[in-house]
């Protein structure tokens, strides 16, 4: 990075700001949360299911066999290079501030799977094969008998020479993806002082930001293809609008008008193959009105503020499913409002105390948009089963795939109504010495929040209580703590996936809080 800066004059200063990364990372993820690997997958299926032992299953809207597996391990090596130039112009006048600027970015980012198929694979995904169908057969009255199966490879010479020979069917992916973004943005700020107690300020950025983006889609002992190409643009203008009156010269009163953007961008290879190559831009336009105020001789500071956030286009990540394909992919999933409150409070009763605390609260819904899982739980809660009865989102396409459900009034997933923190500090000298004691305690509330735009899995309440006693000076500090003193349990995160030992099911992962620990922290300083 170089920063250069010149003073053209007294209140005229040039600024340039250069940066350049490299990064090379080889990034390795088992993603199923299990131990077990190459799961054999049964999708469910409009038609029939397999007829096992010559006794085909009750109902002809059981799950199907599919003839292949889904692993969801994956290696993948990646390479990017970008740098990034700006240059300003800052005027600071008496009463008039104004800057004026442009900026430009450059990323190239290339991806390519690395995964090796550990030995014994194929025998492995054949025994996963028959324990799903002894489970599923266990489940099926008129089931019967049937003999174990065996899997057909595709083994060929060119796969035999890639030192992986027993991959046979279940052979990795050697996808490539690269993806390159330019950023092109010219921005200015405009303030001034209206009186000794008002100020205004106008600021504004109009950016276009390009993204290219070059997949080759196959697997090890595949002649590779020729790239599939994308290429998408986003430009828009954001503006930004602060009033600020100080009232007395201990109370400031203040808006807050302001539009940003978070760019669209490009899905997995798997996701464009699906035909859900992009996704669009999600816009936001924010009002925020608020008040900070110092009372009682400086005892308490108290602040509080009002907002409303519009979203447009909220981008949310969604398996979709288009026959015979599923994927995980970034969708644009509808429109938000985000509405709520803050305070904060700083009380110091006595020299020695300070008291902090604040509450936020927080309505965060959907007022558009529709899911994939809504319209599978719409579609199965009139008869039990996913057959369409709700109807066909690709009617075109063989197969059927639940009519997508309306999210309207969800909650916004990972997002509490109400959250509140309070934290108690003592501090007194001791002794003849510059040293301090000192105590204190907080506590931490959150209401529950949702893993997903269903609303139906949460992580529950959560109220956490830590203490801390200590001393310190200007060189040494030693403190003993206790985190999480009344041991609570409620889970601090919630997920959704597909669990492949479970015929594809949806599940859920829960990050578990950590219990009452107790430790001593010692600093020195130098």
């Amino acid at each position: 990075a170089f920063r250069f800066d010149y003073d053209l004059s007294d209140s005229l200063t040039l600024t340039s700001l250069t940066g350049y990364n490299r990064r090379t990372a080889d990034n390795k993820t088992d993603g199923d949360y299990s131990a077990n690997s190459f799961q054999q997958v049964i999708f469910a299926a409009g038609g029939a299911g397999p007829a096992i032992g010559g006794v085909a299953p009750r109902t002809s809207n059981f799950a199907a066999f599919a003839r292949s597996t889904q692993d969801f391990t994956f290696s993948n090596r990646e390479k990017t290079d970008d740098w990034s130039q700006e240059v300003r112009l800052d005027f600071q006048g008496d009463g008039l501030r104004a800057l004026i600027g442009a900026y430009y970015f450059k990323q190239d980012s290339d991806s390519r799977d690395t995964r090796v198929v550990p030995s014994g694979a194929l025998t492995l995904a054949q025994a996963n094969a028959n324990a799903a169908r002894v489970s599923r057969c266990a489940r099926i009255p008129t089931c019967g008998s049937f003999s174990p199966i065996t899997i057909a490879t595709t083994e060929t010479a060119a796969l035999a020479a890639t030192g992986q020979p027993d991959a046979g069917l279940y052979r990795p992916s050697r996808n490539i993806n690269n993806f390159d973004i330019k950023n092109k943005a010219i921005f200015g700020s405009l303030g001034f002082d209206v009186s000794d107690t008002i100020t205004l300020s106008f600021e504004g950025r109009l950016a276009k930001e390009t993204i290219s983006q070059a997949t080759q889609t196959f697997r090890l002992g595949d002649t590779v293809p020729l790239p599939s190409t994308a290429r998408a643009s986003f430009k828009e203008f954001t503006p930004r609008i602060v009033a600020d009156w100080k009232a007395t010269p201990n109370n400031l009163l203040y808006f807050i008008y302001g539009e940003g953007q978070k760019p669209g961008g490009f899905n997995s290879n798997q996701a464009i193959t699906a035909g859900f190559p992009t996704f669009d831009a999600e816009d936001v336009g924010s009002i925020e009105l608020g008040s900070k105020n110092t009372l009682f001789d400086g005892r308490l500071v108290a602040n509080i503020a009002i907002y409303q956030n519009r979203i447009e286009g909220y981008q949310l990540t969604q398996n979709v499913s288009v026959p015979p394909s599923q994927t995980s992919l970034i969708v644009n999933a509808g429109d938000a409002k985000i509405r709520g409150f803050e305070l904060d409070l700083a009380i110091r009763p006595i020299r020695s105390i300070v008291v902090t605390a604040n509450y936020a609260y927080t309505e965060a819904k959907f007022t558009r948009g529709f899911d994939e899982n809504q319209g599978v739980l719409n579609d199965v809660a009139d008869d039990r089963l996913v057959n369409c009865s709700t109807g066909d989102q690709f009617p075109l396409t063989t197969g059927c795939q639940s009519l997508f459900g309306s999210i309207v009034g969800k909650r916004i997933p990972r997002a509490p109504s109400h959250s509140a923190f309070i934290d108690v500090d003592f501090r007194t000298p001791i002794g003849s010495g510059d040293w301090t004691v000192f105590a204190g305690a907080n506590v931490t509330y959150r209401s529950n929040s949702f893993a997903q735009v269903h609303n139906l899995a949460g992580t529950g309440d959560s109220s956490v209580t830590d203490l801390r006693l200590g001393v310190q000076n200007d060189r040494f500090k030693i403190q003993g703590y206790v985190k999480n003193v009344f041991d609570e349990n409620a889970i601090a995160q919630i997920i959704r996936y597909a669990d492949a030992n479970n015929d594809l099911r949806r599940n859920f992962i829960a990050g578990l809080r950590p219990g009452r620990r107790f430790g001593l922290i010692l600093t020195a300083g130098f």
